[in-house]
């Protein structure tokens, strides 16, 4: 699942400009095998969704999200530039998760860059 996603903005035209996008695997730790956690099936169509939804500016963009479940709570995080985008940080941490009794987070980081 997450591979056909991984090759689908390569080499994408962005909103504001043509931007290559060199984007990373999602990486997965817990304290528990996370073999048995699910990344939500639409997790990288939402974030790719408010990438093109942002302005774009700049020559280049650093693009990070970070999720964590403790057993109870859950923890987004959803940056552009280091810039934390609230809102969608809310809207990714609405999707169907799998609630665990154990810890377990999920990394994902991407870089554009104007062509």
């Amino acid at each position: 699942m997450i591979r056909k996603h991984l090759q689908m903005l390569k080499n994408g035209i962005w909103k504001g400009g043509d931007y290559k996008a060199v984007i990373g695997d999602f990486q997965m730790k817990g304290t528990q095998t996370t073999e048995s956690v699910e990344i939500p099936n639409n997790l990288f169509e939402e974030i790719e969704k408010y990438i093109r939804q942002y302005s774009w500016e700049e020559d280049y963009y650093f693009i990070r999200f970070y999720y964590a479940f403790d057993g109870e709570n859950k923890t987004v995080e959803f940056m552009v530039n280091n810039i934390n985008l609230e809102e969608e940080q809310e809207l990714l941490k609405q999707l169907d998760w799998k609630l665990t009794e154990e810890f377990y987070s999920v990394r994902h980081f991407m870089i554009l860059k104007r062509e």
